[in-house]
């Protein structure tokens, strides 16, 4: 199909939406990811969707730690959270599934826009030449240049 391929031997859109499956599982499996990726890995749509996935996912983890705390301060002040809690609780939630989705979007658009990005690629260099006297790019069953008109 035209993937490159990484370093594991799969297609670096397959390894891409790895990296944010493994965010959404996973901190621990995410900064594995990180590491071997910055280590390892020599393709930048790899690197790039590594780091995209770390920003998601740490951006992620401190709003929800953050609405952790909300709901605790006030359980500090009057040992009652009421309806107080619920509403951080709620909120969380949304939060959960917004992250889960996104991370979701970001794997399939890797799997899909690498497949459709790289054919893409193929396609349109299997239908240029490049001209052997002047350099010029022609049309892929071109008989001559149109700059000097060499034979190709």
């Amino acid at each position: 199909m035209g993937n490159k391929k990484t370093k594991l031997g799969i297609p670096n859109g397959l390894l891409a939406a790895f990296i944010f499956v493994g965010g959404m599982w996973s901190s621990v499996v995410l900064v594995a990811f990180l590491i071997y990726t910055a280590f390892m890995e020599d393709d930048e749509f790899v690197k790039v969707s590594a780091r995209r996935a770390a920003i998601i996912t740490f951006g992620y983890e401190a709003v929800s730690y953050a609405l952790g705390l909300f709901t605790r301060i006030p359980y500090i002040f009057t040992n009652d959270l009421g309806g107080y809690a619920t509403v951080f609780g709620k909120i969380n939630s949304v939060l959960d599934i917004a992250f889960t989705v996104i991370m979701l979007f970001f794997a399939v658009t890797a799997l899909l826009n690498q497949d459709v990005k790289s054919s893409v690629v193929d396609k349109a260099a299997a239908a240029k030449k490049v001209c052997p006297k002047c350099g010029n790019t022609v049309a892929a069953n071109a008989a001559f240049c149109n700059k000097c008109g060499e034979k190709m």
